[in-house]
This record gives structure tokens, C-alpha cells and sequence, in this order.
């Protein structure tokens, strides 16, 4: 366990290089040439958790990185097993003076 987060262990590495398919384990190669896990035929996502996880939330900057294959993207979203959403763009909040 590392130090940051006793209840949810960091496995320290140089580089685990592209993952595998979280769903059928497919491996999944690199799309670009040197790029930390930049799936090709597949997507990556990262978590930092979530306020409601008991398996992982550690506040701490960590981070969970995972990849699912565009086989089973497709596969999932015929079975009505994924959302879409569309985020608002990015508007720059409104600035005042800080006073300390």
C-alpha cells in the first residue's frame, strides 16, 4: 500500500503502457507512438472518484485509468448499458478582485 491512501493501494510503475479491454480483456494497441495509453480501436477513461464509491475515492489527486475496445462499446450500447451527455462548453466563470 502506498502512503497516500491505505484504503486504496497505488501499484507504482514507469509505465503500464496501453491496457486492456476492461469488459473481454482484448489487448488493445497504441494509436500514437510513445502516448501513455492512447487506445487505437478503443477508449480510455479516467476516474477520481466519486463521493459514493466505498472501492474508490482518495481525494488525493490518484486516479483510475481504464480502456473498453469499440467491439464491446458498440455491444454495450445495443444492450442500453451506456449513457450519452452533452457537457456544456466551457464558459469562463465571471472574475472579481480577491480581498483577503
Amino acid at each position: 500500500m502506498n502512503q497516500h491512501n491505505k484504503q486504496n493501494p497505488v501499484n507504482k510503475t514507469d509505465s503500464v503502457g496501453v491496457l486492456q479491454c476492461i469488459v473481454c480483456n482484448k489487448a488493445l494497441k497504441e494509436a500514437l507512438t510513445g502516448r501513455v495509453d492512447q487506445p487505437s480501436g478503443g477508449l480510455a477513461f479516467q476516474s477520481h472518484g466519486h463521493y459514493g464509491s466505498t472501492a474508490f475515492d482518495p481525494m488525493d489527486g490518484h486516479y483510475l485509468e481504464l480502456n473498453i475496445c469499440d467491439d464491446c462499446l458498440r455491444r454495450l450500447s445495443k444492450q442500453k448499458l451506456i449513457s450519452v451527455a452533452a457537457a456544456p462548453c466551457y464558459q469562463p466563470a465571471p472574475r472579481e478582485l480577491w480581498t483577503p
